[in-house]
């Protein structure tokens, strides 16, 4: 997949839905009675990262007030949905150490990565930093981890929504009507190449999560080096 032709379609279709009122809002965002929780490997950027990331969260805060601007501490890139949010999953009831299993043997041969963030797109739903992996190994991973549990007699949902193919990284959804559309495109403008910074991949975390990766809902089971 072509990640920047990719980027930026989902860009321009997003900045026609903003000004058309034609995005949409998540209305669960701070529901109490929200109880899908789910499994999930993700990546989380460097520290050196997370402050430029600041930058954006800060921005988005003051161009879109009351939207859902996600915590500097979730922010995240998916590695692979295990198992979908549904209400009534709970970590408990399944065995953990055969998960751990499958997710060390898919990283045999796979080897720590660059990520870059650089600039900005968006979807219907929210707004993301666009992550570009300087290496195949993200794909390869990916495709073994799909191969593995594919073969495996475990509770998984891998692609049951969608195949998972980018390296975004969510940092806003929206959860109300915009106020200012014009100040929220300004915004994404100004950040449309802004650069974030790379990192090395060199660990990926196993939790249980809500559907926003929320502080208090989300639980480190496992960590993985590359």
């Amino acid at each position: 997949m072509d990640l920047q032709k990719h980027y930026q379609q989902l860009y321009l279709n997003a900045v026609e839905a903003i000004k058309k009122d034609e995005y949409s809002i998540d209305d669960a965002i701070g529901d109490p009675a929200d109880q899908r929780l789910g499994l999930t490997l993700i990546i989380r950027p460097s520290h050196k990262v997370v402050a430029r990331i600041k930058q954006i969260l800060a921005a988005l805060s003051i161009a879109a007030p009351g939207q859902y601007i996600y915590p500097d501490t979730a922010i995240h890139i998916t590695a692979l949905s295990i198992i979908n949010c549904y209400t009534g999953f709970r970590s408990e009831a399944i065995s953990l150490p055969d998960y751990i299993a499958l997710i060390e043997e898919s990283l045999q041969e796979i080897n720590a990565f660059d990520m870059q963030f650089k600039g900005i797109t968006a979807a219907n739903t929210g707004v993301m930093l666009q992550g570009y992996p300087g290496s195949p190994s993200l794909e390869d991973w990916r495709n073994k981890l799909r191969s593995i549990f594919r073969h495996a007699d475990l509770e998984q949902s891998i692609d049951k929504r969608y195949i998972i193919q980018t390296a975004h990284a969510t940092v806003m959804r929206f959860r109300k009507p915009l106020e200012n559309k014009a100040a929220l495109l300004a915004c994404l403008q100004h950040f449309e190449d802004y650069d974030f910074g790379t990192f090395k991949v060199k660990e990926a975390v196993l939790v249980v999560n809500d559907w926003y990766h929320t502080a208090a809902k989300t639980k480190e089971l496992a960590k993985f080096s590359f």
